[in-house]
């Protein structure tokens, strides 16, 4: 398999992922967008796996969401990949 084809494989499932600990938190793009000053639009596009974040886009929206980069990345399902 190719970089490419695993980066973007990578890329939906932190967008999966994202989503799912959104909305288990409760909380809605817009809300989420004001609370890491990143754009809803752009959330939308990561969690469709449209868009593959900078580290630190990753982290104000981690930061959003109240979860670190380490608890976020250890509750991925790598089995998909």
């Amino acid at each position: 398999m190719s970089k490419d084809v695993e980066s973007k494989k990578f890329a939906k499932l932190v967008g999966e992922h994202l989503k799912k600990t959104r909305l288990l938190k409760k909380l809605s793009t817009t809300r989420l967008a004001y609370n890491s000053d990143v754009q809803s639009s752009l959330i939308s596009k990561i969690e469709r796996g449209i868009s593959e974040p900078h580290i630190t886009t990753l982290i104000k929206i981690l930061n959003g969401l109240d979860t670190t980069v380490d608890d976020f990345f250890k509750a991925l399902d790598y089995s998909h990949l």
